[in-house]
């Protein structure tokens, strides 16, 4: 999962190989929390439209909260469902 600190990225999906333009995300949203919920493969692709910078945030350091505060963990996940 990453939150955009700054720039710009636009959501695409592809249908039948063509690309759609879903929407656009600006600093502070998230993308990719889906992969943290789900453990599923991607739905959709994000394309920077600027320079970007974003922080990560992997599986390891949802489990690490896990594994340190519960109540956190479930707020967590609760809030990015």
């Amino acid at each position: 999962m990453f939150v955009l600190l700054n720039g710009q990225v636009e959501v695409q999906k592809s249908w039948q190989g063509k690309s759609y333009q879903i929407s656009y995300l600006m600093a502070n949203d998230c993308f990719g929390e889906m992969a943290i919920i789900d453990h599923c493969t991607r739905s959709a692709s994000v394309l920077a439209q600027d320079t970007c910078e974003a922080i990560e945030f992997n599986v390891e350091c949802f489990n690490q909260v896990y594994q340190q505060d519960l109540k956190q963990y479930t707020l967590l996940q609760m809030n990015l469902g």
